[in-house]
């Protein structure tokens, strides 16, 4: 009876994130309620409370869900990966991610951060969720700053070149990307030391 428990407990936790990851792509968080979520997952409304805490939790909790990605690069700035493995990385699991789950993806975060308070919270969580955490990796001079900008060229790339497609974007190749975003990474990471002297785009080891 109780792992029957354990597992009525992990569909329903399932289906409510998938429910949230819907809405929030839809309408954001603020038009998103709790209740429309319940409905969408066919649960109590109490049962978001007692699973995750909240609205705002759950929030949290789908788009880590929903950025794989992010906890891994994570993963490689602490651990001291370089510039160049860094841009590779996510180079490589861009191939993963259809252009659907790219849409939604972005979705999730976009139709959540406008005007107001509500969006101002919803910022400070973001940054909290996915920026802090490269913060802590990150030493020296404007650290904030820095950690900020890594964020922006590692997604902004993904963003723009696998959902936007931009042509430039699109049609360059893995190498070319590498040799210019590589060095601009590099400072970013240890801006007081020099990038590697290397070959250029279509050697690939810059």
């Amino acid at each position: 009876m109780a792992e029957t428990r354990k597992r009525d407990a992990a569909k329903t936790r399932a289906a409510i994130l998938q429910a949230a990851a819907i809405l929030f792509a839809e309408q954001g968080y603020q038009r998103t309620t709790v209740r429309a979520i319940a409905a969408k997952a066919a649960c109590n409304p109490a049962l978001i409370s007692r699973y995750f805490g909240g609205k705002s939790s759950l929030y949290a909790m789908v788009v880590s869900e929903n950025m794989p990605g992010h906890r891994t690069m994570t993963s490689d700035v602490r651990t001291g990966a370089r510039a160049r493995e860094l841009v590779q990385r996510q180079l490589e699991m861009a191939q993963l991610t259809t252009y659907e789950e790219h849409r939604e993806r972005v979705s999730i975060l976009l139709r959540s951060v406008g005007p107001g308070a509500s969006g101002d919270a919803i910022r400070q969580l973001l940054d909290q969720l996915l920026a802090a955490p490269f913060g802590q990796h990150v030493d020296g001079p404007d650290a904030g700053l820095r950690t900020s900008l890594l964020f922006v060229q590692l997604f902004g790339l993904s963003l723009l070149r696998d959902m936007v497609g931009l042509p430039q974007l699109a049609e360059a190749s893995d190498a070319e990307i590498l040799w210019y975003l590589a060095p601009a990474i590099h400072q970013i990471l240890v801006p007081a030391r020099p990038y590697p002297a290397s070959r250029g785009p279509a050697g690939a080891h810059r």
